[in-house]
């Protein structure tokens, strides 16, 4: 009977440290994985420069894992992306080169928004490219 008892225990606690185990192991990959963050996220540009545009943004992982990113998808066929490095390390970073055929913009038009896809926590995540009047210059101003 003492043995019995004793092998039921056993099995208690095997299972319950087992159950712990899992949720651990769970917890764990939520914490490793990456956390993307793409500086600057929002880019301005005249709308009076040339007709092809190219903006560099630098990628972060400020996640433990290692950052992957899969694609980047424009909002219109005007807009490429090139993945210039997609393994990014922890607190390391990467570059993306947008490109943008302002001939291919409708009048109306004045923003691309980039897609890219990665695995990390936070993705999809978009950056945006706005094409703004040109600043008028002040009289005062040399």
């Amino acid at each position: 009977m003492l043995k019995t008892n004793f092998l039921i225990l056993l099995i208690i606690i095997c299972c319950c440290s087992l159950n712990h185990a899992q949720e651990h192991k769970i917890n764990q990959l939520e914490i490793t994985k990456p956390v993307i963050e793409i500086i600057p996220s929002k880019i301005e540009i005249e709308k009076d420069t040339t007709q092809f545009i190219t903006a560099n943004v630098v990628v972060l992982n400020k996640g433990i894992g290692v950052l992957n990113i899969k694609s980047i998808s424009g909002s219109c066929y005007c807009a490429n992306g090139v993945i210039e490095k997609n393994d990014v390390y922890f607190l390391d970073t990467g570059k993306l080169r947008l490109e943008v055929n302002k001939e291919g913009l409708s009048n109306n038009d004045d923003t691309v928004i980039f897609r890219i896809e990665s695995n990390a926590q936070n993705s999809s995540y978009y950056v945006t490219i706005k094409f703004v009047e040109k600043k008028k210059r002040d009289s005062h101003e040399k």
